[in-house]
């Protein structure tokens, strides 16, 4: 006999949901307890009497259910709720327990486990068609390692139920913080399917991003003067904060986490500029615009400010309302700042209306 066999043996049997005998107890109940009820009225017999018949009647499917329970599957919801209804509210717990059970008898079919629930809403074996489509959606990445996520979008979108439950499926088992939109798009979706599976997949997407950021703190004490240790966690709680799916305490709490992992990593390696620039950010999602500034200008004094620190510079001085600072920085990176290949569009606008050409253009454009 194979070692399967036992444990298939050993398994206790699926609970019963509905049996028709809860139908039919039910409505003997409520004859019984009509019967003690009608008889007490019509002075048929006294209170005491009309006391000790319900008793009876309670003993009787107390009795029955306890009989049920001994049996494979145990006793039905249905039975305890006669039982119990009958024993509290007299004839009138019968009745309402009969509706209760008709009403089971007739939608206990339609019904789902909660594993057949789960697996409706994140398909392990989808479509093959469907399946090389969506996931290549997460494999895909442009040469600077972001995730291109616009045909994700337009799935979440317009898709059907199906796609968008594939969609769904695949972005949470390959989570990238760029997919963060589109899981928030999913959340505010008019169908209560996707909204429910949305809700499940950020549940457990934050659940992944606390395992591992208990595995990172558990790396740090391991080896506190790790640098490479201290980065990974800085970038872990960086990361977790700018998904957007956190209420702004929580999100507070990871930028701070991540600041001092970054300030710990920095005393370490003092030269990194990618990890100066993240400081710089993180100061300004938490409005330390006073305290940004100050590092930026430390970064520009150490020769370490890189191109992209430039315009979180400039909202730095915009924000402390040092118009003349973000004037003279402005003018003396203008010929870098008005570069549409290496900054959006609108620091460009920004950049060249703070400098003064933007009135140059446009007198140009007139003349």
């Amino acid at each position: 006999m194979s070692s399967a066999e036992p444990e298939a043996q050993s398994a206790p049997p699926p609970a019963r949901r509905f049996v028709p005998a809860d139908f039919w107890v039910a409505g003997a109940a409520l004859v019984a307890e009509g019967a003690v009820f009608w008889a007490l009225l019509g002075g048929a017999i006294l209170v005491p009497e009309g006391a000790l018949a319900h008793a009876a009647i309670s003993a009787a499917l107390w009795a029955a259910a306890i009989g049920q329970s001994r049996r494979p599957g145990g006793a039905t919801p249905g039975m305890v709720l006669v039982a119990l209804a009958t024993t509290l509210f007299g004839p009138f717990g019968p009745a309402g327990a009969l509706l209760s059970v008709g009403v089971r008898a007739v939608t206990f079919r339609a019904d789902s486990s909660f594993e057949e629930w789960y697996a409706a809403l994140f398909p392990d074996d989808p479509a093959p068609d469907s399946s090389r489509t969506m996931e290549g959606l997460a494999a895909r990445a442009d040469a600077d390692g972001t995730v291109a996520i616009g045909p994700l979008m337009d799935v979440l979108s317009h898709g059907t139920r199906p796609q968008k439950q594939i969609a769904i499926a695949v972005l949470t088992r390959n989570f990238h913080i760029a997919f963060a939109p589109a899981l928030r798009l999913a959340l505010r979706d008019a169908d209560n399917a996707i909204r429910v599976q949305a809700a499940t997949s950020m549940a457990t997407i934050e659940n992944g991003f606390m395992k591992r950021a208990q595995a990172l703190e558990r790396a740090v004490r391991e080896a506190p003067a790790s640098a490479e240790r201290l980065k990974a966690l800085a970038r872990h709680h960086d990361d977790y904060a700018a998904t957007g799916l956190l209420d702004p305490v929580r999100a507070g709490r990871s930028r701070f986490a991540a600041l001092r992992c970054y300030f710990r990593y920095l005393t370490l390696e003092a030269s990194d500029i990618e990890a100066r620039h993240a400081v710089a950010r993180l100061l300004m999602r938490r409005r330390r615009y006073a305290f940004a500034a100050h590092w930026l200008e430390l970064c520009r004094r150490d020769a370490m400010f890189a191109p992209n620190m430039a315009p979180w510079y400039m909202e730095c001085l915009y924000r402390l309302e040092r118009y003349a600072d973000l004037r003279a920085f402005v003018r003396e990176r203008s010929d870098e700042l008005e570069r549409l290949d290496i900054f959006p569009v609108r620091v460009v606008e920004a950049a060249r209306l703070w400098s003064g050409r933007a009135d140059e253009l446009i007198k140009a454009r007139v003349a």
